[in-house]
């Protein structure tokens, strides 16, 4: 995550770059730090993208809590820890997905304005629209959720993709015409979807599927409203998860 973060604000003017990380002495386009507190030190804006039981095992580092802003996008660490951790003050807590790679994440995220400028704020947002959909939340506990749509989502919608290859492929498809025939109806689906974003998606459904025709039969075989209870218990699953990973405090 922290490579493709790089990536993607390397594009942006007037941004200088210092990065640390174990094993990596230089990077393109970069200045490489011996230690972390360099990095704090020399640094406006601190991305922390590493292991959450690495985090804890970080040195005692000394911060600018006026000045330095953290990024946080670890996922189960609060807020409340990372400033025991560091003394400071301005931290932002981001859920990015796997989508940032190609620049295209949903970003949920949320810090605590009473510590943070509506200058900070502003210049935070600015940086994650560049990295594609970036969704502000009041309250920490709704990352929870969305770790449970959006960062576990990809996997959701490469198993639908998988499912539907699997099947055109026993039907007598080949494998590059599968994926192509798969991928190409879940493009146009989302262009057609942000067309009519105002429909309500039943609707959408409804227009596709004819009386006693094609799709009302596959429907009807998979039993969509077991479908919908289904994906409405795993979603919760994955929340309770994610809040049984962030339950941790240090006292």
């Amino acid at each position: 995550m922290g490579q493709a973060i790089f990536s993607l604000l390397k594009k942006e003017p007037n941004i200088k770059f210092i990065i640390h990380s174990l094993g990596i002495e230089k990077v393109s386009g970069a200045k490489c730090t011996k230690n972390i507190q360099e990095l704090f030190d020399k640094s406006d804006i601190v991305f922390l993208c590493i292991k959450p039981q690495d985090f804890y095992n970080l040195p005692v580092l000394k911060i600018d809590s006026q000045k330095l802003i953290l990024v946080s996008i670890m996922a189960g660490v609060k807020i409340k820890n990372i400033q025991r951790i560091f003394g400071a003050r301005k931290i932002v807590r981001a859920m990015p997905n796997i989508a940032l790679q190609v620049g295209k994440a949903v970003v949920g995220w949320c810090a605590d304005k009473k510590c943070l400028k509506p200058s900070d704020l502003k210049i935070v947002e600015n940086i994650f629209s560049k990295f594609g959909t970036s969704l502000y939340f009041e309250s920490e506990s709704m990352l929870d959720g969305i770790t449970a749509i959006s960062g576990s989502g990809p996997a959701y919608v490469f198993l639908f993709i998988d499912v539907l290859e699997k099947a055109a492929k026993k039907i007598g498809f080949d494998e590059k015409s599968a994926r192509e025939a798969v991928i190409g109806t879940i493009e146009g689906s989302l262009a057609y979807i942000k067309k009519e974003k105002n429909t309500n998606l039943e609707e959408l459904i409804a227009r596709v599927k004819s009386k006693k025709g094609t799709t009302e039969v596959a429907l009807d075989e998979i039993n969509i409203t077991n479908f919908y209870s289904l994906w409405q218990r795993a979603t919760q699953k994955a929340k309770k998860r994610s809040e049984e990973l962030s339950a941790y405090e240090i006292k």
